[in-house]
């Protein structure tokens, strides 16, 4: 019971120094898509552009995830919204962290 109590201490120490809003990690496999802090309510736009980073083993890394790279590829003048995509397959065989403009 002793011992149950202090492991269940520990995680609730341990889950309380977590600051930020990060992707769940997933050690075999992880997809997930998650937003930029949106101070104001807004229409996300008609338009979208996503540009990728990859990484391979967690030696090598090469891409350009910029704002303005998705913009760019999206024909977007005034972004209303970004989003981020990560993804891993088999921990750091292969990484991708995208970025997702949307606006007009």
């Amino acid at each position: 019971m002793r011992i149950r109590l202090i492991g269940l201490s520990f995680s609730v120490l341990l889950t309380s120094c977590m600051t930020g809003y990060t992707a769940p990690y997933g050690s075999l496999y992880m997809d997930v898509t998650l937003n930029k802090d949106v101070t104001t309510p807004t229409r996300l736009g008609s338009r979208e552009g996503m540009v990728c980073a990859t990484g391979y083993l967690g030696l090598i890394s090469k891409g350009d995830a910029s704002i303005k790279s998705a913009a760019a590829v999206g024909g977007i003048t005034e972004v209303k919204a970004v989003d981020y995509r990560v993804s891993q397959t088999l921990g750091t065989l292969i990484s991708e962290t995208c970025t997702i403009a949307r606006g007009d």
